[in-house]
């Protein structure tokens, strides 16, 4: 039997075993670059997006990406596309069609699902306890170059109000659904989801906007996603 591997970092990071394997590395190229993917419609690329999860459901391993719901807004009024696929253009490069499992505008959170065996999954930040400012941070997307890029900065604000953590992390045109990651335990860890650029009420010439990744662990309960 094989084993699936679904990691979140809060004070251990929990080994689940089942029949998908998903390998996991400690150093920064796995854990903060290779779950990111490309959100596709179709064949055009519209964004970003991190795996979070394997799961297997009969005999179909399937992977679980976290990704920003105006990714998957094809026409302004929270449709998804009808051709949505993700997947990676760089390296051992796939697509696979996806499903939107479920999206809230108003969050700006999307979870897709895929029929795909991704071998890399972020480790999530489960810990309750806010983020601290000046945490120095790595914000992660597919660049219009077709590659992923890690930006690194800091923590600048964390908004408890709006469920929004700010970082000096540079963001380009794709980042959007891509992942905040910070240090923690000697692990690189999700901790916000890329929603927005702009100044916003922070004197900064730049600031992006995540959404905190306790918010998306709230979100997963209420739609009834169990994880990790």
């Amino acid at each position: 039997m094989r084993r699936k591997t679904l990691l979140g970092v809060a004070t251990a990071i929990a080994i689940l075993l089942s029949a998908c394997q998903t390998q996991i590395m400690d150093h920064r190229w796995d854990e903060i670059i290779s779950p990111v993917v490309q959100v596709f419609w179709g064949s055009e690329w519209m964004g970003s997006g991190t795996v979070i999860g394997v799961y297997q459901e009969d005999d179909t391993c399937y992977a679980y990406v976290l990704t920003a719901a105006h990714v998957v807004n094809s026409d302004g009024m929270g449709t998804p596309p009808t051709n949505l696929a993700v997947g990676v253009s760089w390296g051992e490069s796939w697509i696979a069609p996806a499903e939107v499992v479920s999206a809230d505008f108003a969050l700006d959170l999307a979870l897709l699902k895929t029929p795909y065996e991704a071998r890399y999954v972020a480790l999530v930040r489960l810990s309750p306890v806010p983020l601290d400012v000046f945490t120095p941070s790595y914000a992660v997307g597919v660049s219009a170059f077709d590659v992923p890029i890690a930006n690194i900065g800091e923590v600048t604000w964390v908004d408890d109000a709006h469920k929004f953590v700010y970082s000096s992390s540079h963001i380009n045109y794709g980042y959007s659904g891509g992942g905040l990651y910070v240090e923690e335990d000697g692990h690189w860890v999700l901790v916000g989801v890329t929603s927005f650029c702009g100044a916003g009420p922070l004197p900064y010439f730049h600031a992006a906007g995540f959404i905190d990744i306790r918010a998306a662990l709230t979100w997963f309960t209420t739609i009834g996603f169990e994880f990790p």
